[in-house]
């Protein structure tokens, strides 16, 4: 052992040299402090006091206390032993690779919730299909709405115009007819009157007998009345009323006793029953 590696020495005093037979002199002292420096610690200064105050723990004291668990490796010569220590370190750094593991969700949670979403994925695209037939269906009945009431429109716009021609073709039949009867009411009229002058032209001597003179006046002129033209659809029927040269003739001969009674021509005859279209005025 050379001069730097005794104790005790400092580096700053002089190295003294000694004779090489005194090298070997203090070896078992030497041996016996090394070898007891393991167990005890060796005091530097034995000259200084006792500290009487309590113990109070220091920084690295108190971390001992708070890891109650701190491995302690056993010694051994010029330190603790290496296996232990190597043996320490593996186990940290395998609670060290564990960490993580134990942080993140367990397998069973994490099928769960890919389960879950899965699910979930499925739901939604469900209802987004189901959203997407009622959209359709509902377009697809409103267009049908739609388009049945845009053909019942049509439907009663046509019927109302048929209807509108309909009436249209019985109001000119109405008022045709309403002429043709107001025609045949002139008709009858003037053969009346031509019947009347025809009788008392027959049987003067009867006005005589009977003390007064029959005075047949002629009907007055009716104005004329334009009938409405008839629709070309609606033909005109015929007459019935009979032609005045159809009359049964007076008979030649009456007898004394019976006077025949010559009508006389009122100047409004035919006129009375004319405007309303009913039957031809009779006495």
């Amino acid at each position: 052992m050379s001069d730097f590696e005794r104790s005790g020495t400092t580096y700053d005093e002089p190295v003294k040299r000694r004779s090489p037979g005194t090298w070997f002199a203090d070896i078992g002292d030497k041996l016996s402090r090394g070898f007891s420096s393991f167990d005890r610690p060796v005091d530097d200064d034995p000259t200084w006091a006792a500290y009487d105050e309590t113990d109070q723990p220091t920084a690295a004291v108190d971390a001992a206390q708070l890891e109650p668990a701190a491995r302690r490796f056993p010694t051994a010569l010029h330190g603790y032993d290496r296996e232990a220590v190597e043996a320490h370190v593996a186990e940290l750094e395998r609670e060290i690779a564990e960490l993580p593991r134990r942080r993140s969700p367990v397998p069973a949670v994490e099928e769960e919730l890919e389960r879950v979403g899965e699910e979930t994925s499925a739901i939604l695209k469900v209802a987004h299909a189901q959203a997407a037939e009622i959209t359709r269906r509902a377009q697809s009945q409103a267009d049908r709405c739609l388009s049945d009431a845009a053909a019942n429109a049509v439907a009663m716009t046509e019927n109302a115009k048929r209807n509108l021609r309909e009436l249209d073709s019985e109001t000119d039949a109405v008022w045709a007819e309403r002429g043709r009867l107001i025609e045949d009411v002139r008709n009858v009229a003037t053969a009346l009157f031509s019947l009347a002058e025809d009788a008392a032209d027959r049987f003067p001597e009867d006005a005589e007998r009977g003390g007064s003179t029959a005075t047949v006046a002629a009907p007055a002129p009716m104005p004329p009345i334009a009938p409405a033209a008839p629709p070309a659809s609606v033909a005109s029927t015929p007459s019935a009323t009979p032609p005045a040269s159809a009359a049964p003739p007076a008979s030649a001969t009456p007898p004394a006793s019976a006077a025949p009674s010559t009508p006389v021509a009122s100047p409004h005859m035919g006129e009375d029953r004319v405007g309303d279209g009913s039957t031809p005025w009779t006495d």
